[in-house]
């Protein structure tokens, strides 16, 4: 809720002496304006809470000045060029009083009452908090009101948004129904409309969604979501806004072209794809930058010619405008070089698939298993020269021929098939040491037959090497040991 010095309709009040507004010649094209509820310093000058302030892009000048005293609460700059104003308590203005439930037209010469709040039925103790002509000047009126407000038996609340359509009030925008819903302690202080996108002021820090939204700021509702808009461009603590109206051209960035795009800005009608960054417009040229400067949904396109038909322009993305595979972020190959731009090494080789990370003489593009231990690289090949010795006990063998590390374990498995190391099979030694010798005490049955099959492994993520090969060349299956 905002100060009670400013909304209790009981107070009484002086009346304001009726001067003319000063007008003063403007540019085109404005961000917004404002007007702060009390004396607030904006880019280097104080402004008074009687004074309409237009922002460029952070740059704050006077667009219009109401008497001093004069108790601004909302404001709304139509089509035509004139102003509707309510205010916070009875004021007079050209002799005439208005009541806070009021909204004023000021045509740059006289005061003129637009829309009476008594004879529509607004309570005497409400203020209008907010307000905006909806699609133009012949537009619905959308209000917005200081406290609970009951109208033809509907109760608004302050964060809510209502439409008059010169007979009647009924709901435009309902925050208790967005997502995430605005809380009961938070009012809409001002609001305007664009694009069918709403632009609103709070009065209070208001978290919504994960996100903090504080006075001064102008925060956009989608219709699906809440977001910054305007920063607020260092607006003070302490200050909350009385009057917020869109300007011509809402150019956050101060690059000419806005979010919408609108043929007032001076860039044209086109919108601006990053209202909060001036190198990124719709008529910006390309940059060697990372970003889609221009807005045509490509990154660094434009650059100089692209010799190796990659995508990236030397200098733009491209070390190395010979190699196709070679550009910013491009994935590491096994074709000899160090494809990303990016690598920290490039051209060197070093860290990639490409290098020698462990020593051990093989890289990952040349099989080896882990380049972060050089006492290994490859799975093991086949164990050589099984041999079962004359006590009828005894195996021994000889390592691979590619051992594929520096240390081995051996797997033996007896079976009493020829055929099948599986099934009838058991692990005589499992995970045995370098020794290359495995002891069967076991004795076959009368008229049967054991068979043996040694296997080399090392620390290789798959580093069990193949017990042995058919005549086919395929690899024989065996039960795993343990």
């Amino acid at each position: 809720m905002r100060s009670q010095s400013k909304h209790n309709a009981a107070r009484l009040f002086t009346p304001v002496l009726a001067l003319a507004l000063t007008l003063l010649a403007s540019p085109a094209r404005a961000e917004y304006f404002v007007t702060p509820d009390t004396p607030s310093l904006l880019g280097g000058t104080i402004w008074e809470s009687h004074e309409i302030v237009r922002n460029d892009a952070g740059t704050f000048t006077l667009e219009r000045a109401l008497p001093a005293g004069t108790p601004l609460d909302a404001t709304h700059r139509m089509d035509s060029g004139h102003w509707l104003l309510s205010v916070s308590e009875p004021t007079a203005l050209d002799g005439f009083f208005y009541d806070a439930r009021d909204v004023v037209e000021y045509d740059g010469s006289t005061f003129s009452l637009f829309f009476s709040g008594a004879a529509a039925g607004v309570p005497a103790v409400a203020n209008v908090d907010a307000l905006f002509l909806l699609g133009g000047d012949a537009g619905d009126l959308v209000l917005s009101f200081d406290i609970p407000v009951s109208i033809a038996g509907v109760t608004y609340e302050p964060a809510d948004l209502v439409r008059f359509d010169g007979a009647a009030f009924s709901v435009f925008f309902d925050a208790s129904l967005a997502s995430p819903p605005i809380p009961l302690s938070t009012n809409v202080i001002e609001a305007d409309e664009r694009a069918g996108k709403l632009y609103l002021s709070l009065d209070v820090p208001t978290t919504l969604g994960g996100t903090t939204y504080l006075p001064g700021q102008v925060v956009t509702w989608s219709g699906t979501n809440f977001a910054v808009r305007f920063t607020g461009n260092g607006w003070p603590a302490g200050s909350a806004m009385t009057g917020l109206a869109l300007g011509d051209c809402l150019d956050g960035d101060g690059d000419d072209f806005g979010d919408p795009g609108e043929p007032a800005c001076s860039g044209g009608g086109s919108t601006d794809c990053d209202d909060t960054a001036s190198v990124i417009n719709p008529g910006a040229p390309e940059l060697c930058d990372g970003l889609d400067n221009d807005c045509d949904t490509q990154v660094d396109e434009g650059g100089l010619p692209d010799d190796d038909g990659d995508g990236y322009a030397s200098g733009c993305g491209d070390c190395d405008d010979s190699l196709a595979s070679v550009f910013s972020a491009a994935p590491q190959i096994c074709d000899g070089f160090n494809n990303d731009c990016l690598h920290p090494s490039w051209p060197a080789l070093a860290a990639t698939n490409e290098g020698d990370d462990d020593g051990d003489s093989f890289t990952e593009c040349g099989g080896d298993c882990d380049d972060a231990s050089g006492a290994v690289w490859a799975a093991p090949g086949e164990a050589r020269s099984l041999l079962l010795l004359i006590d009828q006990s005894t195996l021994n063998w000889s390592a691979p021929t590619n051992p594929g590390g520096i240390s081995l374990q051996y797997d033996t498995i007896r079976s009493s098939s020829s055929i099948d190391f599986v099934g009838p099979a058991l692990c005589v030694e499992a995970d045995d040491g370098v020794d290359r010798v495995a002891d069967d005490p076991g004795v076959p049955a009368l008229d049967t037959v054991f068979y043996y099959l040694v296997r080399a492994e090392n620390s290789c993520p798959s580093g069990l090497g193949p017990l042995g090969f058919s005549s086919s060349g395929a690899v024989k299956a065996g039960r795993s040991c343990p």
